[in-house]
């Protein structure tokens, strides 16, 4: 897998001089002056919302993977663990948190894949976690916005499934099918540490 470096300054917070205009159940709109290369100042305006998080979660050497369903969308779609953080929530408090609420499963061996982020006025971090190891501890504890469905698969047919998802890393994904090497970095990477039983 290529390597994707974590944002080493993430928009988990607006600027400092930035004022909240609207705030939603989700998005929260700010609006700031900003300096211009001339000295003059205009009113910049953005949407925040908290982190998004997906999970390449393995129990020996199989990936779980969902098949979901929610309010206003089109029957059923295949996806991974994951979520949105909670306000207040780091990223990977949030990624341990919706694993377990919708797999029943955690993990102690965490790995932050990579971040990507929104360069638009939608500002968000997108961040990819490997969780190995993972262990069933409880239910799962979705609530009434989401049915979710949880099966493990091999490494081939996760990749199979990637391929209608769309995101840079998930692009990787896609690659890997393809390229031996790659897709071999990547199993060491993600089932190497796993242990059955």
């Amino acid at each position: 897998m290529k390597p994707h470096q974590p944002v080493i300054k993430p928009w988990r917070t607006p600027p400092k001089n930035a004022r909240l205009v609207y705030k939603g159940r989700i998005f929260s709109v700010y609006q700031w002056q900003q300096k211009m290369f001339d000295g003059r100042h205009v009113t910049y305006e953005a949407l925040w919302r908290p982190a998004s998080v997906n999970i390449v979660a393995t129990v020996g050497r199989k990936i779980l993977v969902t098949r979901e369903r929610t309010p206003g969308t089109r029957g059923w779609y295949w996806g991974m663990p994951g979520g949105r953080a909670k306000e207040g929530e780091t990223p990977l408090q949030g990624a341990k948190r919706e694993l377990l609420e919708e797999t029943g499963y955690v993990s102690h061996d965490w790995k932050l894949l990579g971040t990507e982020r929104a360069w638009s006025v939608s500002r968000w971090e997108s961040c990819w976690y490997l969780a190995r190891n993972c262990k069933k501890v409880a239910e799962q504890s979705t609530g009434p916005s989401e049915i979710v469905r949880v099966f493990a698969v091999d490494l081939e047919d996760f990749l199979n499934r990637t391929l209608s998802w769309t995101g840079s890393i998930l692009t990787d994904f896609a690659e890997m099918k393809h390229d031996r090497k790659m897709r071999e970095a990547f199993a060491k990477e993600v089932l190497g540490a796993s242990r059955t039983g």
